[in-house]
């Protein structure tokens, strides 16, 4: 066979398996941390909503404000959102084979979102909401995240769900009579960098792992796959005295994955219609072993927070 003629089927072979193995184009992701409230509560006419459900979420929606405006004050050179836009810029949402994120595909604010799905540029994104909640002894960042497109006029929603990391100070301080908010304020705001600091960003590398188990698992209809339900339950831990979770939910919590650092649990529903209140979705959460035994309850700490 003439050597022009073998280049030419190996020229040909190559541009084949290079666009087998060609990255697809990720998905937009728009990352934001909201000024005051933790979430919206449930839109009038669906499930979870009216007086006493409006009432109560409010009441919980000022408290968690207080949260958010406690840990900016603890990390007042904080910076979330560029720690995200960094870990998120390659977080697979998408497809398993999926590039990383120009800054294109990372808008920042709706308009440019909007924009992106408007021109047939992508065709959905997601829509990820940074919530840090600081509570004296502990830090959660719940992260709820909409998957939108374009329905002609405006984003509209395809599915939700939430994704919170959770951690604590030693039991040992915890437990210990006596201790005040400014004990825990100098725990957390020592060392170089800051404890606090520090535990964020482990926090926003951990629900960016979570959000990719969530986007590639859970269904249109908010729905985790049935298979978890055969994850072991979580009394496994507790009867170990590595876990503690109170109240009904807890017969539907699972344990995704347990080493020694992480804790990934998830919730299968099955005590009350639906899964989740319907501002929340499907959840997966990460705890470190003091927030372990602190609470499990996923149903609580994925609409809350700690």
């Amino acid at each position: 066979m003439p050597i022009s003629r073998i280049a030419s089927l190996c020229l040909v072979v190559l541009l084949v398996k290079s666009q087998a193995f060609a990255a697809t184009a990720p998905v937009p992701v728009l990352l934001r941390l909201p000024d005051d409230s933790v979430f919206e509560a449930p839109k009038h006419g669906q499930p979870g909503s009216g007086l006493i459900a409006d009432w109560a979420a409010s009441g919980v929606n000022k408290q968690q404000t207080k949260k958010i405006a406690r840990f900016r004050a603890w990390l007042p050179d904080g910076d979330l959102l560029s720690k995200a836009r960094a870990t998120f810029a390659c977080a697979r949402l998408g497809a398993p084979d999926e590039g990383c994120r120009t800054e294109a595909q990372l808008p920042k604010d709706e308009k440019e979102l909007a924009e992106l799905l408007r021109s047939g540029a992508a065709k959905r994104a997601f829509i990820v909401t940074l919530q840090p909640i600081m509570a004296p002894a502990g830090l959660s960042l719940r992260v709820p995240v909409a998957e939108v497109d374009w329905d002609g006029l405006m984003t509209a929603p395809l599915r939700t769900f939430v994704a919170v990391y959770g951690a604590r100070v030693p039991r040992s301080l915890e437990t210990r009579r006596g201790v005040t908010e400014d004990e825990y304020k100098q725990f957390w705001q020592s060392g170089t960098p800051s404890r606090l600091s520090v535990t964020a960003n482990t926090g926003v590398e951990e629900v960016a792992r979570l959000v990719e188990v969530l986007a590639a698992n859970v269904a249109p209809d908010e729905s985790v796959p049935k298979e978890w339900s055969d994850l072991p339950k979580i009394k496994t831990l507790e009867k170990a005295g590595r876990a503690r979770c109170s109240g009904v939910p807890c017969a539907g919590v699972r344990i995704y994955r347990d080493t020694a650092e992480q804790l990934w649990l998830t919730f299968i529903g099955g005590f009350l219609p639906g899964y989740l209140p319907p501002s929340v979705g499907a959840a997966m959460i990460s705890l470190d072993p003091d927030a372990a035994l602190f609470e499990t309850n996923v149903w609580t700490i994925s609409f809350l927070g700690y």
